[in-house]
């Protein structure tokens, strides 16, 4: 038997990590947590499609949300000097250019004009604070690109000075999948003085393989961001230290970034700050502060740290143990599409722990946990196979471990050789032997030559 998976989306992002695509949320999947049964690093957990950090989930708190309580302190580290942006990266103007006119029939205060505020209400980023107050905002995977694109063109022609304008096409063009047009544009903002367009940028080198950057480029965009105070940047280069994503790995100075943009209410940052005190890496161990951390970021509803405080409930790290507070927390990360939050919710029902025992609604879960494309799901299948006498089945059982070990998984691997049920065994070591890994004896007993065997099919490491 095993026990719970505990994720940071490192991840995730975590974020997380969670990376997801233009960048995704930095969560901290947290893959080697020390927990019974490891899982492969998870990386940055939101699923589904791909979208910039700056988009990601919980990241904001919603209305009456309990503020967060991050630690008081950030540890006693300062960030190290980024390394040397690559020379072919392109460096952003300087100074803006010489004020245009606004085009004809536009007021000259871009302000009071109806294009702009148009462009704002298409694309102005939620978190933006430098946006209108009487614009609510859109997440990037919201947008509507057709509207945004020409909204925001016909902004920028008409005040091809103003800065958010040029930032707000930029994030229209990075929507639209148009990487050279987004880049010209926030360089056009940033030299016009708007700092966030270098989150922007870094999403775009970070993950946008059409123009030939990578992490390394992306990193002194991040790096400007945060030392301009903005969160979801600072989030962005506490994941590059923690994962060493564009830069050397440096959990203290991961800490100390997620710790800038937890002081500023940023919940993926807490979630990811409390996986590094929960594991003790770049700060001193300390469990309760990783709950304390953990909370309002699930309470925000924020899934990873959903599925976080559940662990730490469930295994009483941090906190007292609790099973059916855990299978809550469960429930809504699972419910918000966390697929750790799936497996550690179908864990308690497969056993009863917290919960009333429901082999079925465990089976249904791992499966859910597969079809969103967690890989370890398939393990956890093999269990339900395995150990509840509704689904018996040691040919089934066996077929999900191996694929299960074929997808990386390695947990059957290094099962306890009396744990095994013998014809599971048994079963497994005759798919082995029939796929070329094994020529030992078919006798269910999990030795080292059918351990030897289980490890040979696993993916050869990069």
């Amino acid at each position: 038997m095993r026990q719970f998976v505990s994720c940071n989306l490192t991840a995730l992002m975590l974020a997380v990590g969670v990376t997801l695509a233009w960048g995704g949320p930095a969560l901290a999947a947290g893959g080697d947590a020390p927990v019974l049964r490891q899982s492969p690093d998870a990386g940055p957990r939101l699923g589904g499609g791909k979208k910039p950090v700056d988009d990601a989930p919980g990241a904001e708190t919603p209305p009456g949300t309990p503020p967060g309580t991050p630690p008081d302190t950030a540890p006693d580290t300062a960030p190290e000097a980024p390394p040397e942006t690559p020379g072919t990266t392109p460096e952003p103007p300087d100074a803006a250019p010489d004020p245009a006119p606004p085009a004809d029939g536009q007021p000259d205060d871009p302000e009071a004009s109806a294009l702009v505020h148009a462009c704002d209400s298409a694309v102005a980023h939620p978190r933006d604070p430098d946006r209108p107050a009487t614009v609510i905002g859109v997440e990037s995977g919201d947008i509507n690109i057709a509207r945004a694109v020409a909204a925001c063109e016909a902004a920028r022609a008409a005040y091809p000075n103003h800065a958010r304008t040029a930032y707000h096409l930029g994030r229209a063009y990075h929507a639209a999948n148009r990487p050279r047009e987004a880049e010209t544009a926030y360089f056009a903002a940033l030299a016009a003085g708007y700092e966030r367009a270098a989150v922007g940028v870094g999403y775009l080198y970070k993950d946008d393989n059409a123009l030939n950057r990578d992490a390394a480029d992306a990193f002194p965009f991040f790096l400007r961001a945060a030392e301009a105070g903005i969160a979801d940047a600072e989030l962005e280069m506490g994941w590059s230290y923690e994962r060493g994503y564009g830069t050397a790995q440096d959990f203290a100075q991961a800490a100390y970034w997620y710790q800038r943009a937890a002081d500023q209410g940023n919940k993926l940052a807490m979630n990811n700050l409390g996986w590094l005190y929960q594991e003790g890496k770049g700060v001193e161990r300390d469990p309760v502060r990783a709950v304390a951390l953990y909370r309002p970021a699930a309470e925000a509803g924020v899934a990873i740290a959903q599925n976080n405080l559940g662990w730490a409930l469930a295994n009483g790290v941090g906190v007292e143990q609790d099973q059916a507070e855990a299978a809550i927390w469960y429930r809504r990360a699972a419910d918000n599409g966390e697929t750790f939050g799936m497996l550690n919710l179908g864990y308690l029902y497969l056993y009863g722990d917290g919960v009333d025992r429901d082999p079925r609604e465990a089976l249904a879960l791992f499966q859910e946990a597969e079809d969103a494309g967690n890989s370890t799901a398939k393990s956890y299948i093999g269990e339900v196979y395995e150990f509840a006498s509704e689904y018996y089945s040691a040919e089934t059982a066996a077929w999900y471990y191996v694929r299960a070990l074929k997808a990386g998984d390695d947990w059957p691997a290094t099962r306890e050789a009396d744990n095994w049920d013998r014809e599971t065994a048994r079963a497994v070591q005759r798919i082995l032997r029939d796929n070329g890994f094994y020529n030992g004896a078919i006798d269910g007993v999990m030795g080292p030559g059918s351990v030897e065997a289980m490890k040979r099919v696993l993916p050869a490491e990069e």
